[in-house]
């Protein structure tokens, strides 16, 4: 893999094996998709790897205060997350093994339409003060309507979940047939075929899992507490007090190196 930096993008362009990038300069500035043509959305405040973000035909490796553009896709491995703050103030936590397509986020009119496609996710929407206002998350099942709320959103190809810590959610499913609301302590469950299950009251179980498959900060943590405790292990130390020498040998117990020859 490749990353490119092009003047006035914050993020890297990611190319794999058999892609080809031509940079062109147009009158002193850089051609990009984003540049000063796609409205930004907010940012990536703090994240785990592996997250990637889909940028019309472009991967881009993301990163801590990375901006996030109008239609980016943020997708997540096995292991990342990532905490995203909207223009607004709103926060999303995205889970592992996750899909987020920012379709559009305008803080001056409050509309905001997401598209959780799969995974997992949790958030904390800003109240909407303005009678036009709307902040929806669309999922395989339909979509979720916010008001000032604190939810989690389960998506999957056979059901949606739905749990609220704070305030009231209203879903559509795709027929156009709307669930009674779903208050704070409460759950909803949208099969494939449009019925619900629910409302109905979460368990602490349910709760405490919502909150933990999407917590950052305690990933964000373990994660680097695996990257600063690198795979060296004292072998041996040796103190001569008659010559003064002193002596710490360290044994890598990682992988050997993939060549035994030095760069130039």
């Amino acid at each position: 893999m490749a990353d490119i930096l092009t003047a006035g993008i914050d993020m890297p362009y990611r190319l794999h094996a058999g892609d080809v990038a031509n940079l062109e300069a147009l009158s002193g500035q850089a051609a990009g998709p984003q540049a000063g043509t796609t409205p930004t959305a907010g940012q990536i405040s703090r994240m785990v790897p592996e997250v990637q973000i889909n940028r019309a035909s472009l991967q881009l490796a993301a990163a801590s205060l990375a901006p996030v553009f109008w239609n980016d896709v943020l997708q997540s491995g096995a292991s990342g997350r990532a905490h995203v703050t909207l223009n607004d103030g709103s926060l999303l936590n995205l889970g592992s093994s996750s899909s987020l397509r920012i379709l559009q986020h305008d803080a001056q009119s409050q509309q905001t339409v997401l598209d959780l496609a799969v995974g997992r996710m949790r958030g904390k929407v800003m109240k909407l003060t303005r009678p036009s206002a709307k902040f929806e998350i669309r999922t395989p099942a339909g979509a979720a309507g916010l008001v000032g709320t604190d939810f989690y959103l389960l998506a999957t190809p056979d059901f949606t979940e739905l749990i609220v810590f704070e305030g009231a959610v209203s879903f559509t499913n795709l027929a156009g047939n709307q669930a009674g609301i779903t208050t704070a302590n409460m759950k909803l469950v949208i099969l494939r075929d449009g019925t619900f299950q629910g409302p109905s009251p979460a368990t602490p179980q349910e709760m405490q899992y919502a909150k933990n498959s999407t917590d950052i900060s305690q990933a964000v943590a373990e994660h680097s507490n695996r990257v600063v405790s690198p795979n060296l292990v004292p072998a041996l130390i040796t103190v001569g007090t008659a010559a003064a020498v002193t002596s710490i040998i360290l044994v890598d117990k990682g992988n050997a190196p993939v060549s035994q020859m030095a760069p130039n």
